[in-house]
């Protein structure tokens, strides 16, 4: 960290903070009696963290005053200075973040929102008594494209729940992820029979395995790959770590893949019943994210690639589980959130693009091959989507979020 006079002039080291990337910098804030800059940094040691850093002007000596796996955007300082109002989400709804007060030098937190809203954007008045944030609500719902109707789609779920994630298991029961609290729900594929799974069961990524399903959920410290039953039973703890993303299952259900966040960014494999991880790949040139999607026959695997390059695109990146050759594909109008669908013939993926603001599912025949558009919505974005296991209906999870800037006066 650097800093500087108004002017430019004076500019010098004022501390280094360890093990801190580069590429996350979401802003500083310094305090009201300008003692203190309070600084948010992910640290890339041993594994990915994020940490809200205290440094001290006089001195340069840096603390930390708070740290989690999942993320700190940039603070705004309260009052005199005895507290901090910044964005987080827990750990386990790493997908909605809220807001708290960070209390200095303490490091207590406390909750100064608690809603189903996901906020963003938070600023502050310099004199610490006005917050201004971005509070944004999701609605999103479940349709069905049975194929035999040319992809005419059809609404399966009513109002009030707002859905992120689809998973279409074999038996034709659809596993569905609550967005704003990370539950996990049930429901047969026609909507009916909603109810939510295991003992309050909650995670995201959610994919199958064998005859049951693995899925993602934080803790305080990282993440966590669980398997369960296909109906949320009997959970059972395969990862445990701070940096994992994407879990998928080989077809046979044998071996769990996954990847590491840390760059250079690396998919990794192990038995199910346990055992050491074997190198796959490891990714450089790019960022590694979305799901993680294994081809039918077990031989490869699919996922999007991000770039700190301008002026390259993002796209598809398709992984040999046997050598490790990474072949990519820049698809420019690719919207990278969502996931990859193998085929069933295992000869092309299911994509969501994104065009003018509105995504639809599209189909790529391979690499290099031109895209075939599947649905034709007008409105609203693809959050998910997944296959039957006959391949011939398509359940996708569209919707929009709405948000107001609100207003917080006093906050102290």
């Amino acid at each position: 960290m650097r800093i500087a006079a108004a002017d430019g002039t004076e500019d010098h080291l004022l501390a280094v903070l360890p093990q801190a990337t580069p590429r996350y910098q979401p802003g500083c804030a310094w305090s009201p009696d300008g003692r203190t800059i309070a600084v948010p940094v992910l640290t890339m040691g041993k594994g990915e963290r994020y940490a809200l850093d205290v440094v001290d002007v006089a001195d340069g000596k840096v603390r930390e005053l708070h740290s989690n796996a999942h993320g700190i955007d940039r603070p705004v300082w309260l009052g005199h200075g005895e507290a901090m109002a910044l964005l987080l989400s827990e750990d386990t709804d790493q997908e909605r973040n809220q807001l708290w007060r960070i209390y200095y030098p303490s490091g207590e937190k406390r909750r100064m929102t608690s809603d189903l809203s996901f906020y963003d954007g938070l600023d502050g008045a310099q004199q610490g008594n006005t917050l201004s944030v971005v509070q944004s609500t999701l609605e999103s719902r479940i349709w069905a494209a049975p194929k035999s109707r040319e992809f005419e789609s059809k609404l399966i779920t009513p109002p009030g729940l707002a859905i992120t994630e689809v998973l279409a298991l074999p038996t034709g029961t659809l596993v569905a992820q609550e967005g704003g609290t990370s539950a996990l729900w049930s429901l047969n594929r026609d909507g009916t029979g909603r109810a939510q799974m295991g003992n309050d069961l909650r995670g995201q990524l959610a994919a199958r395995c064998g005859d049951g399903i693995v899925f993602m959920r934080g803790y305080a410290s990282g993440w966590e790959i669980v398997r369960t039953n296909s109906d949320g039973t009997k959970p059972k703890v395969l990862v445990t770590h701070d940096d994992l993303w994407a879990p998928a299952c080989s077809p046979d259900g044998k071996y769990l893949y996954y990847g590491h966040r840390k760059v250079p960014a690396r998919l990794v494999r192990i038995p199910v019943d346990g055992g050491l991880e074997t190198v796959i790949a490891k990714l450089t040139g790019g960022i590694a994210g979305g799901k993680l999607s294994i081809s039918p026959d077990g031989k490869q695997l699919a996922y999007y690639y991000g770039t700190f390059d301008a002026n390259s695109s993002p796209g598809v990146a398709m992984v040999s589980v046997e050598s490790g050759a990474v072949q990519k594909m820049p698809l420019k109008p690719i919207w990278a959130q969502t996931p990859l669908v193998w085929s069933r013939d295992g000869k092309g993926l299911y994509i969501a693009r994104m065009d003018n603001g509105v995504s639809n599912v599209w189909q790529l025949a391979g690499l290099g091959k031109p895209a075939t558009q599947v649905t034709h919505f007008t409105s609203d974005q693809v959050l998910d989507f997944a296959l039957s296991a006959d391949e011939q209906t398509l359940y996708v999870v569209r919707g929009h979020a709405t948000s107001d800037v609100v207003l917080m006066r006093n906050p102290n």
